[in-house]
């Protein structure tokens, strides 16, 4: 599928949605040049490109600590807190997701809050 781009514009193949993504949720200072691929056999190393261990570490202890948990719960106190622990995990369940091109639905929920004026 495609995305929405900062510009207004929208994702024309998978490596642009997969590094729209990246930049979104992982930023990194020196981002990936964009290059127009199919998904075959260089979509484990465009992912590994982009989903790497530094990455995802600076992104979760760049957050707020004391961020409200979404719906499960888990505060991100308590991730940075085992991260040495989780990391591999949670990197495998990243990159997985990304291979089969599915997002567990669960990722799609979010606590809300409406504070009045």
């Amino acid at each position: 599928g495609s995305l929405k781009k900062p510009n207004g514009s929208f994702t024309s193949s998978p490596r642009e949605t997969l590094d729209t993504l990246a930049e979104a949720l992982l930023p990194i200072d020196n981002p990936i040049a964009h290059t127009p691929i199919d998904p075959g056999p260089d979509h484990d190393n465009i992912i590994n490109s982009l989903i790497t261990p530094n990455r995802l570490k600076k992104v979760c202890m760049d957050m707020a600590p004391n961020k409200s948990p979404g719906p499960d719960n888990i505060r991100l106190n308590m991730i940075n807190a085992c991260w040495d622990s989780i990391s591999p995990c949670i990197l495998h369940l990243y990159k997985h997701s990304l291979r089969l091109g599915i997002t567990p639905d669960d990722w799609n929920e979010a606590n809300g809050v409406v504070i009045a004026k």
